[in-house]
């Protein structure tokens, strides 16, 4: 897989690698087991929980998803915070 490179402060992750991040982990899978999934390099894996993997294809994000145990939906989209009646 291509990964397109950009440039981003180093503190700030994406709401794609946050979710990519927290399900790797529920699934406890290691970057290099994801990677190995997924046929990539670790640090194809380590791009898209960082800051420096954006804008990963349809087919990049099937793939993922797969490999995860969840749906493209799940990665791409955040659940919306419900405020708590006070």
């Amino acid at each position: 897989m291509e990964m397109t490179v950009v440039s981003r402060p180093a503190n700030e992750r994406t709401p794609l690698g946050n979710r990519v991040r927290s399900l790797r982990a529920a699934a406890k899978l290691t970057q290099k087991e994801l990677a190995e999934r997924l046929g990539v390099s670790t640090a194809y894996v380590a791009g898209i929980e960082t800051t420096k993997l954006v804008n990963p294809t349809l087919s990049q994000l099937q793939k993922l998803a797969g490999a995860l145990g969840c749906t493209v939906v799940d990665l791409v989209t955040e659940l919306p915070t419900i405020p708590s009646r006070n």
